[in-house]
């Protein structure tokens, strides 16, 4: 939230209304500063027509939200048939408020901004429960439709964003030090994943022990590591079985298999079906460099043929592996299939992309990085559901893309040659290109999900 060298009066405030929400008057007194939030981004999106609806999600729409633990996620939806200019104007207006509230309100979490025409496909695109998400309708008319909120795939995309929050969402948290707020922030990422996962695991009769809510740090992670072997294990990955000899490499150290980057991230790869118990024990057991993220060899496996396939090529191209054996040792490349699957799981983020804080940024800067990497997956999608082609070799997505629709390359070129000497120039150029982009990528996703 906060950042700089506010960082410390941001952590002090937490932690003061963390200890003091269970007694009287705070208990209701800690939440007035929520309210005055929603009530100045209701007050933010109220002049512009071009707002259809402004929705709270997540942690807000349940009863059991904790000030101070809690984000007021948002959501706007922008009325259909917008001229490219003025909804450019409107969506970065939008974001240049949400900034400033920020700086009073730093509960304030992510604001994602969608058209109405965009709305159900990404509904679809990010179901990860069974039921439809609740949402809470701040500000318009209603847009949201919860009969659009579901998807055959949403057990396969819980499992994927509690991954991504365990991969993602854990390091920054385990990187600070042991504090009060740390556990807390440790706690309310664990929970997340024991949310996303539970539903699956239910159906499957699987039980899980309630998390305590006073264990420490370590304890936590174990759990959620053993959370997702259990999930990973009720998915249809069939090779993420996590091969393995039983002997045990000379450098294993404490039952540790390997330990290694992948993505940035210090990954311990222990065997399978060990104890959240045993797990603790043997992460505690060294003095690690940085706090390590444990992970059963199936779920390893898992991340690395069906969550990251293409960090499986880079994993073989320059691995650090610290000590002990080889992770990928049984586990077979990804084909075809998990690349084509990866990529349309990124679909969803590719309808938020365009009016997200990416192509928005506080100042004028040019936007030339960030529209490249966009665009490149946008048409890596766009290669995949129009022409059945996929790579695993992203220069390679890059390179084809260009040659299969040079006047989306040409346009790109021209952006870059504007950026530097007109900054808002390209970002507005940036915007029409993407939207138009996206809007034919959607329309191709959405009718090869619909059957003739």
């Amino acid at each position: 939230m906060a950042d700089g060298t506010n960082d410390w009066a941001h952590d002090l405030l937490r932690t003061l209304v963390l200890k003091t929400n269970s007694y009287f008057p705070f208990r209701y007194s800690n939440r007035w500063p929520y309210a005055l939030a929603l009530k100045r981004m209701v007050a933010a999106v109220r002049p512009y027509p071009e707002v259809r609806a402004l929705y709270i999600r997540h942690g807000l729409t349940s009863l059991d939200w904790t000030p101070g633990l809690s984000d007021i996620d948002q959501s706007v939806i922008l009325e259909r048939g917008l001229p490219a200019g003025r909804e450019f104007d409107v969506v970065d207006s939008l974001h240049a408020s949400y900034r400033r509230l920020k700086r009073w309100f730093p509960m304030l979490g992510e604001l994602e901004i969608l058209g109405a025409d965009d709305l159900n496909a990404w509904l679809r695109a990010t179901s990860e429960a069974p039921a439809p998400r609740s949402w809470t309708l701040l500000y318009g008319t209603p847009a949201f439709e919860p009969d659009s909120d579901r998807s055959p795939h949403w057990r396969s995309r819980a499992l994927k964003v509690a991954m991504w929050i365990y991969l993602d969402m854990l390091p920054p948290c385990l990187a600070k030090p042991h504090s009060y707020l740390r556990r807390m922030d440790v706690l309310r990422r664990v929970k997340k994943i024991d949310r996303l996962l539970r539903p699956n695991q239910a159906e499957k009769g699987e039980k899980e022990a309630p998390i305590d809510p006073h264990a420490a740090v370590p304890v936590l992670v174990a759990h959620a590591a053993k959370w997702l072997e259990t999930a990973v294990a009720l998915s249809d990955c069939s090779a993420c079985a996590g091969k393995r000899d039983t002997t045990h490499p000379p450098e294993e150290i404490a039952g540790v298999r390997s330990a290694l980057t992948f993505g940035g991230k210090f990954i311990v790869t222990l065997p399978n079906g060990l104890a959240p118990d045993t797990i603790t024990a043997i992460t505690a057991g060294k003095q690690w460099d940085r706090p390590p993220l444990p992970m059963a060899e199936s779920v390893f496996a898992y991340m690395a043929r069906r969550y990251d396939p293409y960090g499986y090529a880079a994993l073989l191209r320059g691995r650090e592996i610290s000590f002990g054996a080889d992770p990928l040792e049984g586990v077979p490349p990804p084909g075809r299939a998990e690349f084509a699957a990866y990529l349309l799981s990124r679909f969803d983020h590719t309808l938020v992309f365009t009016r997200g804080e990416e192509m928005f940024p506080a100042s004028e800067s040019p936007v030339v990085a960030e529209l490249g990497w966009g665009l490149n997956r946008l048409m890596g999608i766009r290669l995949l559901v129009e022409k059945g082609w996929v790579s695993a070799d992203q220069d390679e997505i890059d390179a084809q893309w260009r040659r299969e629709f040079p006047e989306s390359a040409q346009a790109l070129d021209g952006i870059r040659l504007i950026a530097r000497r007109a900054p808002r120039p390209a970002r507005q150029e940036a915007f029409a290109l993407l939207r138009s982009l996206a809007n034919e990528v959607r329309d191709a996703v959405t009718t090869m999900e619909t059957p003739a």
